[in-house]
């Protein structure tokens, strides 16, 4: 498991956590993006001195899982719309794997040490948003809440084109009983300047799911790359988030 040497413990050293924040990042990133924020969601009053885990971990081919050994390859099938092939491209299947893979260490450890199983929230940018919102759809009960960062700036069709453009691969498309199917509150947000936000879309699925899903007004002047753009609001949205879990 892979957790960032620099965040010292916030809570007494001698004090097992009782929260455990999963952090995933987007692709094209690597976990140190989650610095910032994290140091943010240290200070905070809702989480400075308490017993809280934080851990940040890189997606296969990202970060110090960089993998060069296959050589992608270019296919010109549509002469004006050439495709690339590369073990990459599978992120349907790596990232929710990856992320179950952090989850079932987490849990062996805190097994095998006698230690209480902590609460486990996730929060996610774009693809390791959609990993970890994938991996609750597929294991319910995994997650005891998820704030989904930035990936809830797209609506699923434009969603599906950007995560397709970007990777050359299979889209996610969650089913309406997927969606259906997560068992922790889901938290939604996205940047005012994102032209892909599609607030109402969401405010549907809130409607329908509303013990499940809640959307987060937009961080304003932020677009998708809001976690690099503005560290601090999304911290701030990150607490906001966590306080409406009552997991603390």
């Amino acid at each position: 498991m892979s957790q960032n040497p620099e965040h010292a413990p916030d809570a007494d050293a001698s004090a097992p956590p009782q929260v455990t924040l999963l952090f995933a990042h987007g692709g094209g990133f690597c976990k140190q993006i989650w610095d910032p924020i994290i140091h943010q969601l240290q200070d905070s009053p809702l989480l400075h001195g308490k017993a809280t885990e934080y851990l940040a971990f890189d997606f296969p081919f990202h970060g110090a899982n960089r993998d060069e050994s296959v050589t992608p390859a270019v296919m010109f099938d549509t002469p004006t719309s050439p495709r690339v092939t590369h073990p990459g491209n599978a992120w349907l299947t790596w990232g929710p794997a990856a992320v179950l893979e952090q989850v079932q260490a987490l849990r062996r450890m805190q097994d095998e040490n006698k230690l209480p199983r902590t609460k486990l929230i996730g929060v996610g940018h774009s693809m390791g948003a959609a990993s970890l919102w994938n991996t609750e759809a597929q294991f319910p009960g995994t997650f005891d809440g998820l704030s989904y960062r930035f990936f809830a700036a797209f609506d699923r069709a434009s969603l599906a084109a950007y995560l397709a453009s970007l990777y050359c691969g299979k889209p996610l498309l969650l089913t309406e009983d997927e969606f259906a199917r997560v068992q922790c509150s889901v938290v939604l947000l996205g940047g005012s300047r994102s032209r892909l936000f599609a607030h109402p879309y969401f405010a549907k699925m809130v409607a329908a799911l509303p013990q499940l899903y809640s959307l987060a007004e937009p961080i304003a002047g932020a677009s998708h790359a809001m976690v690099l753009e503005k560290p601090n609001e999304s911290a701030a949205e990150v607490v906001a988030a966590l306080e409406k879990m009552l997991i603390v």
